[in-house]
């Protein structure tokens, strides 16, 4: 397996993330007891740059199903975004598709997906030939067997990120805008710097702000992964602990998100007091499931601002 087309990014994504604690012990099983696979695969294909997921063993029910796949995919996209920004490194490419391969029948599956935007796909070209051989060598890497073809294929698409966006921050990049520092180190700065690459005005960070940006920058196109670099994702986390001190006035401490031993970089975290009352705010994966995973078929995106407003005003 090429270091170079395929890059293994661990579901592991430790830190007080609520939900996402129930993830680590799943990662400390052996293969053997997993359902979904404990890592996810990056691979460079024809059809573009695709996630790859794979189900391995039958699942307890189908709520287990999709809480497995939920961590997994949470957790690589996550991961893709919560390393420091670094000018050195080029703008990574977008994501074309999430791929999801499953090696048994369970009845119902759709039902555990859909949240997910994925649907079963007949095709087996394109991208699945390199994303099958990539899942049988890190099977066989392992040890164990996989069988040849898996028994149903599934597909999502990821929202495209607009031309004149990905060029602005690839000339940021390249012009050094970008100073590496890990999330939380310096708060504040990610939104200041976003705010200048992007020319928004210069004004007190605050709830219309906030909306202003969810409302130009984030899709509401529903059944599809929407895609968000990690510039804006960070500056937007970052954006939210500035909210919280200034405009509503709470203590916030930004947790710094320093790499860890496993190499990858926690999500975005805050913590928030008013007198002795203590608030713990996962703010990356909020705005990972409330900006990033699919909308479903119909659904009225619900308003970040709103939701962060009830929130603080209930501490």
């Amino acid at each position: 397996m090429s270091e170079d087309s395929s890059r293994l990014l661990a579901c592991e994504v430790p830190g007080p993330l609520g939900d996402m604690v129930r993830a680590l012990p799943l990662v400390q099983e052996t293969q053997h007891h997993r359902v979904i696979h404990s890592r996810v695969l990056v691979v460079d294909a024809v059809d573009g740059t695709q996630m790859v997921v794979a189900c391995l063993r039958p699942p307890t029910d189908l709520p287990a199903l999709h809480e497995q796949t939920r961590d997994a995919i949470e957790s690589a996209l996550l991961a893709e975004r919560c390393a420091p920004i670094d000018s050195s490194e080029a703008l990574p490419p977008d994501y074309r598709l999430l791929r999801f391969a499953s090696y048994i029948d369970v009845p119902g599956m759709e039902r555990a997906l859909r949240a997910f935007g994925l649907k079963e796909v007949r095709k087996t070209g394109g991208g699945w030939p390199k994303a099958e051989a990539h899942l049988r060598g890190e099977w066989q890497s392992l040890g164990l067997e996989l069988p040849d073809v898996p028994r149903s294929r599934w597909e999502a698409e990821f929202t495209s990120v607009s031309p004149a966006l990905r060029e602005t921050l690839s000339q940021a990049r390249k012009a050094g805008r970008w100073s590496g520092a890990p999330w939380g180190s310096r708060p504040g700065e990610l939104w200041k710097r976003i705010s200048s690459v992007l020319g928004l005005p210069q004004r007190r960070p605050s709830l219309d702000v906030l909306r202003e940006f969810e409302q130009e920058y984030i899709s509401t196109t529903s059944g599809k992964i929407r895609s968000l670099p990690a510039e804006l994702f960070q500056a937007s986390c970052d954006l939210v602990g500035l909210i919280t001190e200034l405009q509503f006035n709470r203590r916030t401490c930004w947790a710094e998100a320093a790499e860890m031993d496993n190499g990858l970089n926690p999500p975005p975290h805050l913590q928030i007091e008013r007198g002795s009352a203590k608030m713990e705010l996962p703010i990356g994966l909020v705005v990972l499931r409330w900006w990033i995973m699919p909308l479903a078929a119909g659904e009225k995106p619900a308003c970040l601002a709103e939701w962060l407003e009830e929130t603080l005003k209930s501490l």
